[in-house]
């Protein structure tokens, strides 16, 4: 029953997401066709024509179940800015983006575990580790972009700064990104770690004369870092949102960029698409975040 609940949970999510972008995106004034022909210098006749052949002089409910109803059947429309299927848009899109993802999961995880432990453990580094930590978390991600473009393109010049395809031109975005996903994650391990020193069960073990190196590593680890599965778990479901910018900043192909422009041309389609991906995916994310908790902590596998 529980894992039933947590499918619909996960498909109310999608609901919801899609719901809010839908109305949304409508209550701005024109649309990706109307604003397309006025610039070609269409007539009006034309631009109400095109509007009625794309459906979009309908009633918005119309307009609503319309889109659901090819949304279950795997029809996420067409882009009505150049009339590509949405589908196609979005795979052409996605290999960039997790890659950029992907990379910046991987140096976050290592960077916020690290930083996390030292800030934890009261070392003679922990005060540097949780001033890294506050920078990531405070510093917004296109200032840390700038910077490492000015720094290490323009400056040093030891990596490109834009539009470069492989792992040179991956490097500068994934650092940034990955920073700043590190900071949430080294946040949360900090916060475990520093919990767990004093507990009972670190006090025995240091009571039965085990070195402090493995009380850190066989008990203050393997609890304390529990909590940060759920913490990695929605760190990469707010990836996306990392990527619109880092994309953007590094003129990179991708998904986020792909909403940027969508949602800047007021194509319904594209914008509700991605939007459906993003939350299935989040969704996911966390329902797997759950199993793993449940594997690590048989205490809690009733509750998944």
């Amino acid at each position: 029953m529980r894992l039933v609940g947590r499918v619909f949970s996960a498909l109310f999510t999608v609901w919801l997401a899609v719901t809010l972008v839908f109305f949304a995106l409508r209550l701005l004034p024109g649309d990706a066709v109307q604003a397309q022909l006025i610039q070609s210098g269409a007539s009006a006749e034309v631009i109400a024509g095109r509007r009625a052949q794309q459906g979009l002089d309908a009633p918005w409910p119309v307009q609503y179940g319309r889109y659901w109803l090819r949304f279950v059947q795997g029809d996420l429309g067409y882009s009505l800015f150049d009339g590509q299927a949405v589908t196609d848009l979005i795979f052409q899109r996605l290999g960039p983006t997790l890659h950029l993802a992907g990379g910046a999961l991987l140096a976050g995880c290592v960077l916020g575990l690290s930083l996390g432990i030292v800030g934890g453990i009261n070392s003679f580094f922990s005060p540097a580790a949780r001033i890294i930590i506050n920078v990531a978390l405070s510093m917004p991600i296109y200032w840390t972009g700038t910077l490492a473009i000015w720094l290490f393109a323009v400056q040093m010049r030891l990596l490109p700064s834009a539009g470069e395809d492989g792992l040179p031109g991956l490097i500068l975005p994934v650092a940034v990104l990955g920073f700043h996903t590190g900071g949430g994650i080294g946040r949360a391990v900090e916060t475990s770690v520093r919990e767990n020193l004093n507990a009972d069960f670190v006090r025995t073990a240091r009571s039965k004369g085990l070195p402090e190196a493995l009380v850190l590593r066989r008990h203050v680890l393997r609890v304390g870092l529990l909590p940060v599965i759920t913490v990695i778990a929605l760190q990469t479901g707010f990836l996306l949102g990392g990527a619109v910018i880092t994309e953007s900043l590094f003129v990179r192909p991708g998904l986020g960029r792909l909403l940027l422009d969508s949602t800047l041309q007021q194509d319904y389609p594209v914008v509700q698409g991605i939007t459906a991906l993003t939350a299935a995916a989040y969704t996911l994310l966390n329902m797997a975040a759950d199993i793993l908790y449940a594997w690590f902590d048989p205490r809690i596998a009733a509750r998944v």
